[in-house]
């Protein structure tokens, strides 16, 4: 489903009494999550296992974040594998990802970009993925996991909550009535720290006490140069992508948005390919919609990635790592 606007947004009158209409399904599915939390007999791994997450739907960086993480403790001599749900993905796993294999309609798209940096197992159920991922015969040091805080099935070692700094918390209520997944004092004891991805400050309590770790998303090049484009995009917050584009000074005279995770179809790329060429643009996503597109439409379309580093106290976060 497309985020709604009113979730980040000042709403109109009737989306405001819509929201406050759907505040009691919110707190029946956080008081579900409680439950889980509590009833579920988590798997202690025998290695440190490093938990990303977030407490909105949608996207905040954790991939990006999961990415950055795993290159710092491969800088430091580590050995870190990811483990992923393996979202949009048929296979139920545990399986390692192998991107000469497995296509995006097999394992999810994120796991393909994880992949590029280090080992990735898949599994619907997280722990079984965990345990698969320690017999590794790579004998990894550290296990990564780019979303869990809301999965109980597991003991973290660390867990860090990821926050994009421009959207925050948006505005502030429950699943379906705003965007939290969980309120801020729910997860606060479950989590070490905080990655705060942008400018700003989100709305956390100034006297909260955890440690943050900021850290900011750069552009990459653009891998087909062109004079004008047709910016489109299935992720999270598809507007984020559009004016990291336009701050790149690329020219998008156009965009398309589609619900996160969103596959692709030769219908709907054929169609985009034709307006792009109408408009004399050339169609620009992301890397992560690129993976869910069959390989022979690539050298058509461009991408414009994004790398994520952190500003300052690395040290500090690795020793939390450790």
């Amino acid at each position: 489903m497309n985020t709604p606007a009113f979730w980040f947004s000042k709403p109109s009158f009737l989306q405001n009494v819509l929201s406050h209409a759907l505040m009691p399904i919110g707190e029946v599915y956080r008081l579900v999550g409680i439950l889980r939390l509590t009833l579920t007999i988590p798997y202690r791994a025998r290695i440190p296992v490093i938990c990303l997450g977030n407490i909105v739907a949608g996207g905040s960086g954790k991939t990006p974040t999961a990415i950055a993480i795993a290159a710092l403790l491969q800088k430091n001599g580590q050995r870190p594998v990811f483990v992923s749900r393996g979202h949009g993905g048929r296979e139920k796993g545990p399986l390692r990802v192998d991107p000469a294999q497995h296509t995006a309609a097999d394992v999810g798209d994120e796991p393909l970009l994880l992949a590029r940096t280090a080992p990735v197992y898949i599994a619907r159920h997280r722990a079984s993925a965990i345990r698969a991922a320690e017999a590794d015969a790579l004998n990894p040091t550290h296990i990564i996991l780019d979303d869990g805080l809301q999965n109980p099935t597991f003991v973290a070692s660390t867990s860090l909550l990821v926050i994009d700094a421009a959207t925050g918390f948006g505005n502030g209520r429950l699943i379906p009535a705003g965007p939290l997944r969980e309120r801020y004092t729910d997860v606060r004891s479950r989590i070490n720290g905080v990655v705060i991805i942008g400018d700003g400050q989100p709305p956390l309590p100034e006297t909260d006490g955890l440690p943050q770790y900021r850290a900011a998303l750069a552009p990459q090049t653009v891998t087909i140069k062109a004079e004008r484009y047709l910016a489109f995009a299935g992720i999270g917050h598809p507007d984020k992508f559009y004016r990291t584009c336009r701050a790149s000074g690329l020219n998008i005279v156009a965009t398309q948005s589609f619900a996160d995770h969103h596959p692709y179809n030769r219908a709907i790329l054929e169609k985009l390919l034709q307006t792009a060429q109408s408009l004399n643009a050339t169609l620009l996503t992301t890397e992560k919609d690129m993976a869910r597109i069959p390989a022979d439409l690539h050298g058509q379309i461009a991408t414009l990635g994004v790398h994520l580093s952190f500003k300052d106290d690395v040290v500090r976060l690795l020793h939390t790592l450790a």
